[in-house]
């Protein structure tokens, strides 16, 4: 009010001034998210948005967004656009604080609508990450929520451990995500009363990791009952082999035939890449018990060659029925077409 404006206008020097933690009183406005406040300081002194605090370098902009203040951070913005790319003494600017604790609406919001935001999208931090990678890191799920075409976003930008944001999306990061929720833990420590960052926005991103983790553990246990069906079968098929075995010396009837030599080659394909997908989950279960965060780069890896041995195994049923039938090259013919047909099928479905 008048009032207020007045008292301030008296007062300018002090919109300056600083306590033992090196914050100002628009330091002290943006992290409690008085847009009224800042807004009236920063109309008397513009400057005042550039001072950073003693502890982590941080300006009134990176105190707004890591407290997910999303209208303060724009009334900053709007009245000392300059200060919109420093960075604290990690390197953070502040839309990696914004990536972290705004919710997805305004992180679109501010994106559409503030081309100093979206400039900032692929500038890197002291580790060379990116707001592309925090954002990958901690919410996965609402990355593409978040992200427009207007950004310009490098998604095969890396960090200083040659990690890709994209590998971040498909994998996690664990490293990153538990440094950003470090950040979250200081409650009630000097100036830092609520935390650095919006603590219940970090809640809400951990109960979604968390349905997501426990939604892999479900996929994964589907995963490894199909590997180990395909790795009996498979051992089963070596023992059981087409056209039997001569009962004088155990040898197979059909071991000169082209056709069964690729049956065996493939049928050892097929239980070769199943066992590792066994052995594969047997590995995530272990690193899960001794971190307690899912390895996505395992699960891939699992995924994969679980893919492969089954191709493995339809080739093996192909060729073992085609030696088999051979007389009747006909049927032989539509038989091998019909298995064959589930990699069109395969194809088909992965287009859907």
């Amino acid at each position: 009010d008048a009032a207020l404006r007045k008292l301030v206008e008296e007062k300018k020097k002090m919109i300056k001034e600083t306590d033992q933690y090196g914050w100002t009183p628009i330091h002290y406005a943006a992290y409690y998210g008085n847009y009224g406040m800042v807004n009236l300081l920063l109309e008397i002194d513009q400057s005042a948005s550039n001072i950073a605090n003693k502890d982590r370098k941080m300006t009134a902009l990176h105190l707004a967004a890591g407290r997910g203040h999303a209208r303060t951070v724009e009334t900053i913005l709007s009245l000392s656009p300059d200060c919109y790319e420093l960075v604290d003494n990690k390197g953070w600017n502040f839309l990696h604080y914004a990536m972290v604790s705004f919710r997805v609406e305004q992180l679109t919001n501010l994106l559409e609508n503030n081309p100093l935001a979206r400039s900032l999208i692929n500038e890197g931090d002291a580790m060379e990450n990116t707001p592309l990678h925090v954002l990958a890191a901690v919410r996965p799920k609402e990355f593409h929520a978040v992200m427009i075409k207007k950004t310009q976003a490098n998604y095969d930008a890396v960090n200083k451990r040659n990690v890709s944001v994209r590998h971040i999306f498909s994998y996690g990061y664990p490293k990153l995500k538990e440094e950003i929720q470090k950040l979250s833990k200081d409650f009630g420590r000097g100036q830092y009363s609520n935390g650095v960052i919006c603590k219940s926005e970090l809640e809400y991103i951990e109960r979604q990791n968390d349905d997501t983790k426990d939604d892999y553990k479900d996929t994964r246990e589907s995963h490894l009952v199909v590997a180990a069906l395909i790795a009996t079968v498979a051992f089963a098929a070596a023992f059981t082999i087409p056209g039997g075995y001569r009962s004088e010396n155990g040898t197979a009837i059909l071991r000169r035939n082209k056709a069964f030599q690729a049956f065996i080659v493939a049928d050892s394909i097929a239980m070769v890449f199943s066992l590792s997908a066994v052995f594969t989950h047997f590995l995530m279960s272990l690193k899960i018990e001794a971190t307690k965060d899912f390895d996505g780069a395992l699960f891939g890896a699992s995924l994969w060659l679980t893919l492969f041995s089954m191709g493995a195994m339809v080739i093996a049923f192909v060729t073992g029925t085609y030696a088999m039938l051979v007389p009747s090259l006909g049927l032989a013919i539509i038989t091998c077409l019909i298995g064959l047909s589930f990699f069109l099928l395969v194809i088909w479905i992965m287009g859907l």
